[in-house]
């Protein structure tokens, strides 16, 4: 039943049966019912993608672990995901410390840091005792050490290698040391590396053994290790060796062997250099540098006549190899480099940047005679010859930078053009042009204007008086307000007042 309110203060009635109510609400449950079935739908795919999301790593995992259990098999192996889980993180575990224990292997083990220590070991022995120490890397210290020091040469000029590459060449050195030390039954000893580019080998031999085996059986292994280093790799090396020595003072024998290597300088033809018998050598006493023959090496390269030069050479470094000083010997290849350089210099003002800064440095990574030999020949030389060329091609260049080097270092003095003249060696007339054509400015004028550059500097830095600055540039005080009045536009007074 249902009541309406009219106008006129009527009320209508109206009664519908319920069964006609129900009918027409029936819209409304069917709305109902779509929206939940809508909402629950979307719940249950929202749950299902997120389900999909949070097992889809597990997933990826599974088949990692499927794949490496199949390790390349066709078959599947069939089993709980879980245990798939297991075996992957297992499988995992196992690489990691296989990883480990190569990372391990690889590195120098307890022993080659022992004796890493050892060869630099001086004065007494820190931490545990050294009787223990020995014993627990299983090193005898009975018996009598003898150590080998290889050196490779010339690695770097051969293009083959990188002066950063020195670990590559200590890992092959290594090697082939190791393998023929396991190959000889004659003796017994360790490899350890032991800087970028040097290998050493620590030989032990019994106490009885005589001095004269020892040296054979080490002569035998060091001339192993060169001719298979050349045959194999191609690298050309030398071996030094040391005296021997009770184990506590192997380090005595190592320093031993590197300064038997430093005889290369003296003898490049010796693959096995013994200390022993560099001491044994008598050395002459009295050297006498060969000036002349300085000179004449230098007059060779200026005049571009370089099998002259080579030749000189070769008669210079037969005269300093006769000191048998390794000292002398560096000294006399450092001095003559020395001597080139400053003789270019005199030929023309800059050589020296030229030339290049680190020619010091060049000389001083060679360490033999022959290779000191190929750095002169090769580079220096050539350096030197296309250089004197270049200023012999430029000569009217060099004649006026060397006047006005001369002028800017005396400014003071009375420079005439006939005096610098005669410094180059040419005509006053001459002279003239060159300078007129190279610095576009007459003699005279640039000397006066060098003279009133001199003289600005002193009226700003100093307190002279103008008759004072005058003289110290050359000049009366007359001149000398003429110069000022032609370049500076005004007197040397009004400059010292604009300046100060």
């Amino acid at each position: 039943m249902a009541y309406v309110g009219a106008s006129m203060g009527r009320t209508y009635v109206s009664q519908l049966p319920e069964r006609e109510m129900i009918a027409q609400l029936n819209w409304i449950r069917v709305l109902i019912l779509i929206c939940v079935s809508i909402f629950v739908f979307v719940g249950l795919l929202l749950t299902w993608f997120s389900s999909r999301l949070a097992y889809n790593p597990i997933q990826q995992l599974l088949r990692y672990g499927e794949h490496l259990r199949r390790n390349g098999q066709e078959s599947t192996p069939q089993g709980n995901e879980i245990e798939y889980i297991r075996s992957s993180l297992s499988y995992l575990n196992d690489q990691t410390e296989k990883l480990n224990r190569y990372i391990e292997g690889i590195q120098p083990d307890l022993r080659d840091r022992f004796f890493q220590k050892l060869l630099q070991f001086s004065g007494s022995w820190r931490g545990t005792p050294f009787a223990e120490e020995c014993a627990r890397h299983d090193v005898s210290t009975e018996g009598q050490y003898i150590v080998l020091v290889v050196k490779v040469e010339n690695l770097v000029k051969k293009k083959r290698f990188l002066p950063s590459e020195g670990p590559v060449i200590v890992f092959a050195l290594k090697n082939v040391m190791d393998e023929l030390l396991s190959q000889n039954d004659d003796l017994k000893g360790y490899v350890v590396d032991k800087n970028d580019s040097d290998s050493v080998a620590i030989l032990h031999f019994d106490a009885e053994m005589s001095s004269v085996d020892i040296r054979q059986r080490v002569c035998r292994y060091a001339e192993d290790i060169h001719d298979a280093l050349n045959q194999y790799l191609s690298f050309s090396a030398t071996v030094g060796v040391g005296r021997s020595v009770q184990l506590e003072t192997v380090a005595e024998s190592f320093r031993e062997a590197q300064l038997a290597l430093q005889y290369r300088l003296f003898d490049d033809a010796e693959n096995v250099l013994f200390y022993e018998d560099i001491v044994a050598i008598e050395r002459n006493p009295v050297f006498m540098y060969p000036r002349e023959m300085e000179t004449e090496m230098m007059e060779s390269l200026w005049n571009g006549t370089l099998s002259e030069a080579e030749d000189v050479l070769h008669r210079f470094s037969k005269r300093v190899r006769g000191s048998e000083s390794y000292t002398i010997m560096i000294q006399g290849y450092h001095m003559l480099l020395s001597a080139i350089i400053q003789y270019m210099e005199t030929k023309g003002p800059g050589m020296l940047e030229r030339l290049g800064g680190n020619l010091f440095d060049q000389l001083q990574e060679n360490q033999t005679s022959r290779e000191m030999h190929d750095w002169f020949i090769g580079v220096l030389f050539p350096l030197c010859i296309e250089i004197s060329q270049d200023l012999r091609t430029h000569s009217s260049r060099h004649i006026v930078q060397r006047v006005c080097e001369h002028l800017n270092f005396q400014p003071e003095g009375v420079q005439s053009l006939s005096d610098c003249a005669e410094l180059v060696n040419v005509s006053p007339s001459y002279l003239s042009r060159l300078f007129k054509k190279e610095m576009g400015v007459s003699f005279i004028e640039y000397l006066m204007n060098m003279k009133v550059q001199k003289a600005k500097q002193l009226l700003k830095d100093t307190d002279c008086t103008i008759t004072e600055i005058a003289e110290k540039v050359g000049y009366s005080e007359r001149n000398l307000n003429r110069a000022f009045q032609r370049f500076v536009h005004m007197s040397p007074n009004q400059y010292r007042m604009s300046v100060r």
